[in-house]
């Protein structure tokens, strides 16, 4: 079920590691280590290792090497979520995070990379809980520290070899060393024309040595200028380095001690635009746009000089630059670069500014993507949030402890995405927070109890659910706010409906349909009538309940939401099912699934497998019905959607209908070879003629909860 996330690709290529790499690919390929981590420090080359090493492993771990940055990740908390974000595991209410990716891990043969742990190794026995309860699971770590866990094997990342002495001048003999491999590499991208000679060998073995073979300075300093030579390179970092070493007082102990001078010199010989982005950036996690460091870091110039300043340091090799499927240019730093520019903007004065920037920007990015969840780009802002969510989280952390007014607007406008994501740890830990900090009579405190009683129904907590709802509602009619009313009117029919109070759920809905009307929001409107709909289905009025959907439907015609349409004929299907109209039945299930399909929904998959294992009984076809039962229960468990409370009796129904029509072994034998198919498979064994389906799509958001059964109860 998992699609793993490409691994990362730089576009220099890797240099003076093949001793290395040759033996963790053997470690791993050939021995029973299942945790492995490469210690160096920051700068030393750990993860182009660790990449290289993956690319030479490709054919060994069946189950694929995913990649999972925790460089952006600050709370050992998150670390669990972060893996479980890259292996696309959603949440479920009744299971700890932890023990639910170790079970959908539990017979996976993969390799996880797990990059840049060191500041958050207390998370490490978290780790060895997933391996100890796994079989064929292998991860390779990278850290500055060892994790310190049973079980961790741990590899020295060393400085490249570089030459003994500072005296060499033979250039043949000088060029097999790594270092020297490095420098001249690098070098030549900003003078191409370069080549190792009897004249320049000395200063670049001395320079090599200077670094002590340190890779992250060695790249620095060789892209210093497009004009030097490397004499005159080693001269100004011999006067630099020297100078700082008698501020210090001492000399260079280690590679981090000279580091630090490199950047200082580096960063010293830029533009003032681009020394001051690189004194300020380190406010990002995870890395920014060139809108986002405009608005953060340089509001007062133009775009293009923002734009301008960030090509000049990738150039530079100070940050680096990859192009998103939307063909723009996002931009991230190596953690040491990132550490140094994060001490440069605590010892600036500037920083209250950048982070008060820094929070407004995101907050203004939530508010943005309110109006997608009514549309056909809610999948796009999705994943523009979920790309920015470390520095999301990371404005959340700052403002929860200095900015209580900027936290509350963060939270507020955070809740769909957590919902449709399915944080509901993260979702809940927020909101109580904001629960707490925000004064009951503000606008925002309505909201922040709206969100909470929506994260409470997703954790099954339905009287605490019930508790906010209520308060939410009436805030909301107190100050006259429609579109609030509305909204929990929707969100309390669909709590009802959980209870199995379906006459208080019938008439909220109701009431929810004219407050949509009255606002002239059509969307919503649609929701809150497919919702309805369900109702009708659920106290068996099938007319009822059809025309109710068919209404629903009419309603979204210009919506564009596949989502609740898909949704809609799946409870069309259920009603002809109950009035055992087989082939409409049929016909309505294999159209939703058209429908999700063509947006890469998979998360209704298994509901209407089991409608069209229903309508196949009724035609008579059981042997049809076991193959799609038993591969509508293994999606259920691989996409964390377990059968809803109130439709457990419904299937219970078809899987007994379909047992007495099969003796004992062959049902058990259809139900297993159905567990054992491809998502393609299956869905051509359906009858409906799909295209191949992709990654699992996460829950829509709630507030249509009734309207999309799928979702547990």
């Amino acid at each position: 079920m998992f699609e793993p996330a490409k691994l990362p690709i730089y576009a220099t290529n890797l240099i003076g590691r093949v001793r290395e790499c040759a033996e963790i690919t053997h470690l791993l390929a050939h021995s029973t280590r299942r945790i492995l981590t490469l210690i160096g420090e920051s700068g030393a080359g750990k993860t182009r290792v660790a990449l290289e090493v993956a690319k030479a492993l490709e054919e060994t771990f069946s189950d694929g090497i995913v990649f999972v940055n925790l460089a952006p990740v600050q709370d050992p908390a998150f670390v669990v979520p972060t893996i479980a974000t890259a292996l696309d595991i959603k949440e479920r209410p009744e299971q700890r995070l932890l023990d639910r990716v170790t079970d959908m891990l539990q017979q996976k043969a993969m390799l996880l990379i797990l990059d840049n742990m060191e500041q958050v190794s207390v998370a490490a026995p978290d780790l060895l809980h997933i391996v100890q309860g796994t079989e064929k699971l292998t991860l390779l770590v990278t850290s500055q520290i060892p994790l310190g866990i049973p079980q961790e094997t741990t590899y020295p990342i060393p400085p490249l070899d570089r030459p003994p002495t500072d005296g060499y001048r033979n250039a043949r003999m000088l060029a097999h060393y790594p270092a020297v491999e490095l420098f001249v590499n690098r070098f030549q991208s900003g003078q191409p024309s370069f080549c190792l000679t009897a004249a320049n060998a000395s200063a670049v073995a001395r320079i090599c040595h200077l670094l002590d073979g340190f890779p992250l300075a060695i790249e620095i300093v060789a892209a210093h200028s497009p004009v030097l030579s490397p004499n005159d390179v080693l001269l100004l970092l011999r006067n630099h380095l020297g100078i700082q070493a008698h501020q210090q007082g001492r000399l260079f102990s280690s590679r981090t001690d000279i580091l630090n001078p490199i950047l200082d010199w580096s960063v010293r010989h830029l533009p003032p635009l681009a020394r001051d982005i690189m004194h300020t950036l380190g406010v990002f996690l995870g890395g920014w746009t060139i809108e986002s460091a405009h608005a953060v870091l340089a509001p007062q110039k133009s775009l293009e000089e923002v734009e301008a300043a960030l090509a000049l340091l990738v150039q530079k090799h100070l940050i680096l630059s990859n192009q998103q499927p939307d063909q723009s240019l996002r931009f991230t730093t190596l953690d040491a670069i990132r550490s140094y520019s994060d001490h440069a903007l605590s010892q600036s004065g500037h920083a209250p500014a950048i982070y008060e920037r820094y929070a407004d920007y995101y907050i203004q990015l939530g508010r943005s993507s309110q109006p997608a969840q009514q549309g056909c780009d809610q999948q796009l802002w999705l994943q523009r949030l979920e790309t920015e969510y470390h520095n999301i989280r990371a404005v959340l952390h700052w403002s929860h402890i200095h900015d209580r007014e900027r936290f509350i607007a963060l939270t507020a406008t955070l809740g769909w995405f957590w919902r449709t994501h399915c944080r509901l740890s993260e979702a809940t830990l927020w909101l109580e927070h904001a629960l707490r900090q925000s004064e009951h009579s503000s606008a925002q405190y309505s909201t922040i109890l709206y969100e909470a009683g929506i994260a409470a129904l997703m954790r099954n907590s339905v009287h605490e659910a019930q508790t906010y709802l209520q308060q939410a509602l009436e805030i909301y009619q107190d100050a006259g706010n429609r579109t609030g009313i509305a909204e929990t009117l929707n969100e309390l029919g669909t709590l009802y409906c959980l209870l199995d109070a379906l006459v208080p759920a019938q008439a909220t809905f109701e009431r929810c349909i004219e407050a949509w009307k009255d606002l002239g929001n059509v969307w919503p409107q649609a929701v809150a009538t497919a919702n309805l709909g369900y109702v009708y289905l659920l106290n068996g009025l099938y007319d009822q309940a059809i025309a109710t959907l068919r209404e629903a439907e009419a309603l979204l015609a210009d919506a564009g939401d596949q989502v609740l349409q898909g949704s809609i004929l799946t409870n069309l299907g259920w009603a002809a099912f109950f009035q055992e109209d087989a082939e409409a039945a049929r016909d309505y299930f294999q159209q939703a699934i058209r429908v999700h399909t063509a947006i890469d929904s998979q998360f209704y998959l298994p509901e209407q497998l089991e409608g069209l294992a229903g309508a196949s009984s009724l035609l008579g076809d059981c042997e049809h019905s076991a193959l799609l039962l038993g591969s509508a229960d293994t999606l259920r468990g691989a996409l964390a959607a377990p059968v809803p409370a109130m439709d457990a009796q419904r299937l219970e129904n078809i899987i007994e209908t379909v047992r007495r029509q099969l003796d004992g072994t062959r049902f058990t034998r259809l139900w297993n070879q159905g567990a054992s198919l491809s998502v393609e498979q299956i869905t051509a064994i359906a009858g409906a003629e799909l295209q191949s389906v992709h990654a699992p799509e996460r829950p829509p958001p709630c507030g249509t909860w009734a309207a999309y059964p799928a979702l547990d109860a």
